[in-house]
């Protein structure tokens, strides 16, 4: 692709439909300027009802809440009708910083998003930095593998000083809204017995010590690793809700790397061993009384809204702000009931090739005004 572009060259960048097209013809350029105008119209129908929450047919309600990396997107998230933050990630507070971050740096980040969104959640993930982030500040080493390394809970457990530092800031935070934490790269209970331990002698120290703080405060793990997804029943009994991180799941149950562009088109996400572990934990979290959420890209994914609907006892979902009015209204026009047939459906199909088709067949049935027709069509008709 950068071969065939040069400094000053018109492109068109289709964020929709993921299609970059260098040097458009005028029949391409006349399409694309329609069919921004017609997205802008629609999503100005979209914000008309911003502040409904996203309640089925049949009065099942699923709360949607946006992912943030800084406390600047509060006000896009407002926009939007973000009911909180279903994920905060801390790791920027590190990135961003030439230091790493002081208890009272992270708290006054914490303490503002508390704030500014109560009495909305506010979920906030402990540091989890490897894979495609890392951090050398953090005494973090060059690894073979940092997406099997020392990262998530792993990195923080085996950093305790550094993870001490962020709990205690969470916690004083906590004063100020409804802030829950949540733990990332879990692959054994045991991990959240151990930051479990930690997180009591805090709070130990905090009663002591006379800091206020809430007693009450959530604690949730991510289901992100096949380990913590086989053994979501045992994760369950030590912890108040669970999120599921679909982006990291997905590519370890595929055993691809998703930011590997040799081996991208095997990251499926509608592959059947994925849907089928998301029905697993979904059934284990039933079974145990719990909440569940969404917190990964799936969660903003409209194609596979009903899917996730159908699954039964969804709580949340998370996502990039811009992302929520259209999922809103996919789940404010569909019934719980449909969802579950929709969905026990899918899961008997027996390729990603089947789900795939029925998905874009059915999806674009059912909300024809949330599905535009196939670019590629409408592309090569421009082009002809």
């Amino acid at each position: 692709m950068a071969a065939e572009i040069n400094t000053g060259d018109p492109i068109i960048v289709d964020g929709i439909d993921g299609y970059v097209i260098p040097n458009p013809s005028e029949k391409i350029l006349e399409h694309y300027k329609t069919k921004q105008e017609n997205y802008q119209k629609y999503e100005e129908k979209l914000l008309v009802n911003i502040d409904r929450p996203a309640v089925t047919q049949d009065k099942f309600r699923v709360r949607l809440m946006a992912n943030i990396e800084t406390t600047d997107e509060i006000k896009a998230l407002k926009k939007f009708g973000a009911e909180g933050v279903g994920l905060y990630r801390t790791e920027f507070l590190y990135l961003s910083a030439h230091n790493v971050p002081t208890e009272r740096d992270m708290y006054e980040n914490f303490k503002k998003a508390a704030q500014d969104l109560a009495p909305l959640p506010v979920v906030i993930r402990t540091l989890d930095i490897g894979m495609d982030k890392q951090l050398h500040t953090y005494g973090q080493n060059d690894e073979d593998n940092p997406a099997l390394g020392l990262r998530g809970i792993r990195m923080s457990l085996a950093n305790p000083e550094q993870f001490i530092i962020q709990l205690r800031a969470i916690l004083r935070a906590s004063l100020y809204g409804e802030v829950k934490i949540l733990y990332p790269m879990i692959s054994d209970p045991e991990e959240i017995i151990q930051a479990n331990k930690i997180l009591e002698s805090i709070k130990e120290e905090f009663r002591t010590e006379q800091i206020p703080f809430n007693d009450d405060i959530e604690v949730g793990a991510m289901i992100e690793t096949p380990s913590s997804a086989i053994c979501t029943d045992l994760i369950l009994k030590e912890v108040d809700f669970i999120s599921i991180g679909t982006n990291d799941l997905i590519q370890y149950l595929l055993a691809v790397d998703r930011i590997n562009e040799q081996v991208a088109h095997l990251y499926q996400p509608y592959n059947p061993s994925i849907l089928k572990t998301l029905k697993h934990v979904f059934d284990a979290a039933a079974n145990a009384g719990k909440k569940v959420s969404i917190c990964g890209e799936l969660g903003g994914d409209p194609m596979i809204t009903l899917f996730l609907l159908g699954l039964g006892n969804l709580s949340d979902l998370s996502m990039d702000p811009h992302s929520i009015p259209r999922i809103k209204k996919i789940i404010c026009q569909s019934s719980l009931k449909d969802a579950e047939e929709f969905s026990k459906h899918i899961l008997s199909l027996s390729s990603t090739h089947e789900i795939n088709s029925f998905l874009m067949k059915e999806m674009k049935k059912r909300y024809p005004a949330d599905f535009a027709q196939d670019s590629n069509s409408e592309i090569k008709d421009c082009s002809s």
